[in-house]
């Protein structure tokens, strides 16, 4: 009779320490582990010397770019008055850079994982996870991510790179974008990087 009713005790006490461990795990390892070290921006490597690309100007808006010669300036909307859509574009092959000016839709922010406010909810929208890169200008900052976004195992053959403002967020103002076939070159790839750090605003 007393081991019979031993039994029930030591359930319940077992109970308990699987419940206690079960807390214990969940509330600092899987804590911890929601939490991942901040990512620290990856510099793309420096570009190749540039005083034999060739150089696209505007006036307005002021700015001027770079870009080799086996690269090619669509100028249809770069050189219009419309300012309802001012766009530069420039390709080689299956590969383009695109920059809008003015914004067709509202700027977005990134906010980087190495940014205090990454994963505060402040801008839950605009977190930006993961592995970036960034490269620099004269004049100017940009990121991007490592690699494009794949959403259901579909690659997003969209890139967009952001810009660092005045007060230090990096936004899509103005809007740039990558275009790349599924199968893409990482070196082409860094190639607009290397063309964007020649971009320069003159107004």
């Amino acid at each position: 009779m007393k081991s019979k009713g031993f039994t029930p005790i030591v359930v319940l006490l077992t109970i308990s320490v699987v419940a206690v461990l079960f807390y214990f795990v969940n509330t600092t390892y899987f804590k911890k582990s929601s939490n991942p070290k901040p990512w620290q921006p990856i510099t793309t490597s420096v570009p190749p010397s540039v005083s034999d690309w060739k150089t696209f100007k505007h006036t307005n808006p002021g700015y001027e770019i770079q870009y080799p010669h086996d690269w090619q300036i669509d100028t249809i909307y770069a050189d219009s008055n419309n300012m309802k859509k001012i766009e530069l574009s420039m390709n080689n092959s299956d590969y383009a850079i695109s920059i809008t000016w003015p914004q067709t839709i509202e700027p977005a922010f990134c906010i980087f994982s190495d940014n205090a406010q990454f994963g505060k909810g402040l801008k839950i929208n605009h977190d930006c996870p993961g592995e970036f890169v960034e490269f620099k200008s004269d004049t100017s900052v940009f990121r991007r991510s490592l690699k494009p976004f794949i959403i259901d195992d579909i690659l997003i053959n969209n890139w967009s790179i952001y810009m660092k403002n005045s007060s230090g967020e990096f936004v899509s103002l103005p809007q740039i974008t990558y275009k790349f076939p599924k199968n893409y070159d990482t070196n082409l790839i860094v190639e607009m990087d290397h063309i964007l750090t020649t971009l320069k605003f003159t107004n």
